[in-house]
């Protein structure tokens, strides 16, 4: 049962607005912008002219494997485009569509799908020679420049790293506050029973 989407539709049917800003991914940083922007790419790997030009039997499973997919993006675009650009976007039917795709596909099978290996292991390359206290400024300064798939898979396994990084301080603080109630309980303890 997906409660987020339960309330989602709660809200669109009764003319509250919805709520929905990010789906929740585990790392909360994957907006319907992020998707839009893989919707929008067509890698050239994928050939369309060549498939395109091809009869309908001669195509390969492959190839009509990237056209299937292809449609279904161009079927959900729309939703997202009115989405990601409408003033009154928190009202939006739209939202129910733009949920429903963002949970059925995730930016890591968006990059399997429409990234080569060897484009992906470069954006691994990339992000891993970040220092961990410039990953903040270089989402934004990818983010500025992102045109192509790489830049989008590079901006996401940022935004998961800087997440993981504050999600690690998070836990770190929150055990340091513990052991610091913990000692004071133990002290209190000790003043009571002397």
């Amino acid at each position: 049962m997906d409660i987020v989407r339960i309330l989602l539709k709660h809200q669109l049917e009764n003319n509250k607005g919805a709520s929905f800003v990010i789906i929740p991914t585990g790392n909360k940083l994957i907006t319907p912008n992020d998707y839009l922007n893989w919707i929008n790419y067509v890698p050239s790997h994928f050939s369309i002219d060549e498939i395109l030009n091809k009869n309908a039997g001669e195509l390969s499973e492959e190839e009509i494997k990237i056209l299937s997919f292809l449609q279904k993006e161009n079927q959900v675009k729309p939703y997202f485009k009115n989405f990601v650009s409408s003033e009154e976007k928190t009202t939006s039917s739209s939202a129910l569509v733009v949920y429903d795709y963002m949970k059925s596909i995730s930016i890591n099978k968006y990059a399997d799908i429409k990234l080569t290996k060897e484009e992906r292991e470069e954006c691994i390359n990339i992000v891993n020679k970040i220092d961990s206290d410039d990953i903040e400024t270089s989402i934004e300064i990818f983010s500025s420049t992102a045109s192509k798939g790489k830049d989008y898979y590079i901006i996401y396994l940022l935004k998961r790293r800087l997440y993981s990084i504050r999600m690690s301080r998070s836990d770190k603080e929150l055990n340091a506050q513990l052991q610091s109630n913990l000692g004071m309980e133990y002290r209190k303890q000790r003043i009571f029973h002397i």
